[in-house]
């Protein structure tokens, strides 16, 4: 059994992994520039 009888990879399956990605950039991004107590901190310990 190979892998690719496994998994079904497609131009669709590619596109939902890249999601997650950049909405954890955005979300970082916001963290390290708001002005909340303790965010920024926390953002850069990761």
């Amino acid at each position: 059994m190979s892998l690719a009888t496994v998994f079904v990879i497609n131009s669709q399956t590619l596109k939902i992994q890249r999601n997650p990605r950049r909405r954890r950039s955005i979300i970082r991004q916001f963290a390290l520039t708001t002005s909340a107590h303790g965010i920024p901190g926390i953002a850069r310990s990761q």
